[in-house]
């Protein structure tokens, strides 16, 4: 399952506050708003009610889909 795409107009899924920050992770920062997220991203922070979550960067590619097992 992937992150959300990056959005400018994000608000904080908690409390709905509108004002959202951002900060840039390379992926191995140590503290991961998603369990085991080891490449880049950015990590939303509500400045109201403090939870992070994280989106995916402006410049990530979508993934290569792989053909079904058969």
């Amino acid at each position: 399952m992937g992150i959300k795409p990056f959005d400018e107009k994000a608000k904080c899924p908690k409390c709905d506050g509108e004002d959202v920050g951002v900060t840039y992770s390379d992926g191995w920062m140590l503290f991961q708003p998603v369990k085991n997220l080891r490449r880049e991203h950015l990590i939303r922070n509500c400045c109201r009610c403090r939870f992070q979550w994280a989106e995916e960067c402006v410049d990530r590619k979508a993934p290569v889909e792989e053909p079904p097992h058969v």
